[in-house]
């Protein structure tokens, strides 16, 4: 399950990053990053996607 949200959230990153799009990454994930392991294995994403953005990020591969 856990590399079934990295490779979930590396696929979301590099298309935010090549369509400019701020984001932040939180949850379990990202506290992990920090050295506080939680028992949940989750990402919460908070992303600034214009409408602009929609059609791009669909076809990103």
């Amino acid at each position: 399950m856990e590399n079934e949200i990295n490779a979930a959230l590396e696929k979301l990153v590099k298309a935010f990053n090549k369509l400019n799009i701020e984001y932040f990454i939180g949850g379990s994930v990202a506290s992990s990053l920090y050295g506080i392991a939680r028992t949940t294995l989750d990402a919460d994403l908070v992303a600034k996607i214009k409408n602009e953005h929609v059609t791009s990020i669909y076809f990103i591969k």
